[in-house]
C-alpha cells in the first residue's frame, strides 16, 4: 500500500504571489490531496473551500474519484 498526501494549487506560477506560502499565496487556493494505491487501484480524495469562503475557515466540500490502472 502506498499513501501520498500533498497540496495542489491551480496557478501558472508567474508572480511571487503564486508561490508564497502565506494566506494570500499558494495555500489560499490549494487543496489537500490524498492519494492511495493498493493493487493498481487509485483512490483520490480531496477537500477545498467554497469560492466565497474565508481563507481562515468556512464551507468545505469533499470530492473523490476512483479509477483502475491496467498494465
Amino acid at each position: 500500500e502506498l499513501v501520498v498526501g500533498h497540496n495542489h494549487a491551480p496557478c501558472i506560477y508567474s508572480s511571487p504571489e503564486d508561490v508564497r506560502h502565506d494566506l494570500g499565496g499558494y495555500h489560499s487556493r490549494a487543496i489537500a490531496l490524498l492519494q492511495r494505491s493498493i493493487d493498481g487501484r487509485i483512490f483520490t480524495a480531496y477537500y477545498y473551500n467554497a469560492p466565497s469562503a474565508s481563507p481562515f475557515g468556512g464551507i468545505r466540500f469533499i470530492a473523490s474519484s476512483h479509477f483502475e490502472l491496467t498494465i
